[in-house]
Order: C-alpha cells, then sequence, then structure tokens
C-alpha cells in the first residue's frame, strides 16, 4: 500500500478537528453501529491500534426539546450497543452544575465517550501502518492522473509515477481538486470553520464533558476549552490552503458569547487564540463513498461534511473490506457517491 501526502501526517484539516467520538447527532443503524465501534477502538486503543490518542473520556451531553424527545433518540442509540442516557434539566444541572439550561428541555447524556487528540491520533496510526509495511510518501503530492477506458492506469507524483491497482480518494477539502485531475467533478465545496481557544477560570469543574450545544465547546489540555463555530450561519466558502488563517473577529465574538452564556464561570476564563480551517461539504452534508461507474478502480472516501474524524477509525476497518472484496456489509446507500453523477 502506498500512501501519498501532499505535506505530512496530520498537517491538513484532520489535526483540527473536533475529534469527537461515540456520540450521534443523527441516529441511524450505521451511524450507531460506527459511533460504538469508534468507542471500543478508542477505549482499547493500545491494544487495538498501538499507542496513546488522547483520549479525554469525560462525556459528551447533547439536548432535546423534551424529555420524550431525549427517550427516543436515547432508545434508538441502545438499540446498537451505545450507552446513552437521557436526562431531564433536573438530571442535566446535577450532572454538569457549571451548565445554564436555559432554552432547553432535556438532555442526552453518553456517559463513556469525549474526545480525542487528533494530530496524535494520526501519528500512531501512521507509526503501525509503517510498521506492518506500508509505503508513507510525505510531501508528495498528485500532480496528474491517468485515466484509459474507465480505469486509473498512472498516478504522477512530484516524485515520480505509481502503476496503481486500486486508488482511494480521501483528500478532505482537497478532494475534488484531486478528483478533477481524473475528470470527475466532485460536488463538494469547502466552507469556514473557526477554532477558538479559552482558558478555563481555576474554580472550574474538573473533567468538564463535550457539550453538543448551539456550537461544541470541547475540553482539551491543561483546563481549556476549544470550540467549533461550525454552524454555517453565514455560510462562507473559503479555499482549502487560505493564504491567512487567522479566524475572523466575528466567529470570535460568537464564540465567546455562547461559551459566556452556556457557561457562566467563562466570563472569568481567558481567550487564548483563534484560528479557521474547513469544511468539505456535499450538497446534502452526507459523505461520497465507494467505487462509481466513471472509474472503475477508485473508490471514494470524501466529503464528510466535518463528521469524518468521528467514524473514521470505525469506518476504516469497513472500507478495508469493501475495498477488497467489493462490498460492505453497512447500509450505506445515504452515503454512496453514485447518487451524484461525477463525470
Amino acid at each position: 500500500m502506498i500512501l501519498c501526502e501532499r505535506k505530512t501526517i496530520g498537517s491538513g484539516t484532520s489535526s483540527m478537528s473536533g475529534a469527537m467520538c461515540g456520540q450521534q447527532s443523527e441516529v441511524t443503524d450505521t451511524i450507531s453501529k460506527l459511533a460504538v465501534r469508534a468507542l471500543d477502538i478508542y477505549e482499547n486503543f493500545d491494544e487495538r491500534v498501538g499507542g496513546d490518542p488522547g483520549f479525554m473520556n469525560h462525556g459528551i451531553l447533547g439536548f432535546s426539546p423534551s424529555v420524550e424527545a431525549a427517550e427516543a433518540r436515547a432508545d434508538a442509540a441502545r438499540k446498537n450497543g451505545s450507552i446513552v442516557s437521557a436526562l431531564d434539566i433536573a438530571g442535566v444541572t446535577e450532572f454538569y452544575s457549571e451548565l445554564n439550561v436555559e432554552g432547553y428541555g432535556a438532555g442526552v447524556l453518553y456517559p463513556r465517550t469525549g474526545c480525542v487528540d487528533s494530530y496524535q491520533t494520526m501519528q500512531a496510526y501512521a507509526q503501525q501502518a509503517r510498521k506492518l509495511g506500508a509505503d508513507i510518501r510525505e510531501f508528495t503530492p498528485v500532480k496528474r492522473i491517468d485515466v484509459r477506458k474507465g480505469k486509473i492506469e498512472a498516478v504522477h507524483t512530484s516524485a515520480g509515477t505509481i502503476a496503481p491497482g486500486k486508488v482511494v480518494l480521501a483528500c478532505g477539502p482537497w478532494s475534488h481538486k484531486v478528483a478533477k485531475a481524473a475528470g470527475l467533478r466532485l460536488p463538494i465545496e469547502t466552507t469556514q470553520v473557526g477554532v477558538s481557544f479559552y482558558r478555563q477560570p481555576p474554580d472550574f469543574a474538573d473533567r468538564p464533558p463535550v457539550l453538543s450545544a448551539e456550537l461544541a465547546i470541547i475540553p482539551w489540555y491543561n483546563k481549556h476549552f476549544r470550540i467549533l463555530r461550525d454552524t454555517r450561519k453565514p455560510l462562507v466558502r473559503v479555499q482549502p490552503d487560505p493564504t491567512d488563517a487567522v479566524c475572523p473577529q466575528w466567529m470570535v465574538d460568537h464564540t465567546t458569547e455562547v461559551i459566556e452564556h452556556r457557561l457562566p464561570k467563562m466570563k472569568r476564563g481567558r481567550f487564548q487564540g483563534a484560528y479557521q480551517t474547513c469544511y468539505d461539504d456535499t450538497p446534502d452534508l452526507k459523505p461520497l463513498m465507494g467505487y462509481i461507474p466513471e472509474v472503475q478502480n477508485l473508490f471514494l472516501d470524501c466529503g464528510w461534511s466535518g463528521r469524518g474524524f468521528k467514524f473514521a477509525v470505525a469506518m476504516g476497518e469497513y472500507n478495508a473490506r469493501w475495498i477488497l472484496n467489493g462490498r460492505t456489509e453497512l447500509d450505506l446507500a445515504p452515503w454512496l457517491a453514485t447518487r451524484y453523477a461525477l463525470s
């Protein structure tokens, strides 16, 4: 297996991910299976993969308009093995006393979940892949792709030409640019996301959960929060290689407003900086997966619209069998790339 990286492992947008795992904002059988498997991998990472993903298993707390709605979501998630509880507002406050629950009807708590260090996770996978014989070529961008009679015959890189058997295109927000070299038009647009960091005051509760509210408020190292400003309101299209990675002030202002409202003690916290990154959005915000008729030996895994890292460690296992055997045991009909005309 050859992996071509345009720069280095973890130098792209995945290293800026919120990297939440185990929670299901949208509950389907497929998402539940992926979430449960991903959590199992992170909980047993050294045994399953090797190394340390920086797993902060403080739980993930989301919200529903009513206890009945929370119970329905929890019941659906439990069907595939998720450990999840529906909480009334008193239960939410008891679990997370720092939280201002104004406007919420009930909570949905995934107590064993949380977030990981995405960069650390990727480095651990790369290290083990190299031990198993993977040829990881960093600073090796793809320059040209030769397609003849519906099949990729050559991939030209900055370091030479590769004659592939099968090709997996998983380039995040650069996927549509790489696909264009193969004569394909992927319906992907890159949209702006802001990431802000805040230091917690000394008396803030230890082990705060990931808060999935108006914005994702994620615990980070050394009593910090990391906040993703990814509402797409307004939707701002950007290039995946910005000339200026500074987060716009209006995004910082919004994250500050949200964190101080939802966690009042953070009015005594301290803003520590911000940057901008991007998502690879499809029109329906669902990924482009699988083989496509236009290029028979090309497998797509892109367009995750901000949810890719959440499922990546589990999806990778399913994809490996799919790529080798030509079929998958998951129901991925809503995610198949064939729902779009790509040529």
